[in-house]
């Protein structure tokens, strides 16, 4: 359980199970799935899946302040649970200017760069978010889950939930935040995340600055 706990300690979305050296871990893109959520200009949340999300962490136990973790999410590919607002998509909302801006910013990314033990399960984890071109601390409340499998091929797999919460005004995302009442849009937004990582055997640590 102790080789658990600095497991957890190792990344943002994700870690891995006990290990006596390093090792390279990828995310799973059918395992692995993104979720955002926040205030709609009504009574209602607007929840966001992503679709296409690459990364890959590497977990050092005998220096575990060393390990790290790198996210890269397409911003465009993305599914929502509401379709229309008005006489637009909500998609064609959330990808224009108003928002995500989408064509000259195609990519949200995460790299970690503080791992904060909580318990024996769980650790906050910061890292550096750039979203709309802008980048600023975010931070994460990870959880190990004590199910480590292996894939049809034997690798190892491991698999973790995530928790955080950012405001978007940070990034110059001020869209609806001027209106009053029930119309105002949600500032705070809502990260969840469920991950899961395969060991890649046989390669070496990859470089931090990478």
């Amino acid at each position: 359980m102790k080789h658990l706990i600095y497991t957890l300690c190792a990344v943002f979305l994700l870690s891995s199970p006990a290990l006596a050296e390093g090792a390279l871990y990828r995310l799973d893109p059918d395992q692995t799935n993104v979720r955002f959520a926040t205030k709609m200009c009504e009574a209602d949340l607007l929840i966001g899946d992503f679709q296409d999300i690459q990364g890959e962490f590497y977990f050092d136990e005998a220096q575990p302040e060393q390990s790290y973790v790198h996210v890269t999410i397409a911003a465009k590919d993305t599914l929502y649970n509401k379709t229309m607002h008005k006489e637009d998509t909500i998609k064609d909302i959330i990808d224009s200017e108003k928002i995500l801006k989408v064509q000259q910013y195609p990519i949200v990314t995460f790299k970690s760069t503080k791992v904060v033990k909580t318990s024996d399960i769980t650790a906050d984890v910061t890292g550096d978010m750039t979203l709309v071109g802008m980048t600023y601390p975010f931070t994460m409340e990870v959880t190990f889950h004590d199910d480590v499998g292996m894939t049809t091929q034997g690798r190892k797999v491991a698999s973790f939930s995530a928790y955080g919460t950012f405001k978007r005004s940070d990034f110059g995302v001020l869209y609806g935040l001027d209106r009053i009442g029930i119309r105002k849009m949600g500032n705070e937004v809502m990260v969840f995340i469920n991950a899961a990582g395969i060991r890649e055997d046989h390669k070496p640590p990859p470089s931090k600055t990478r």
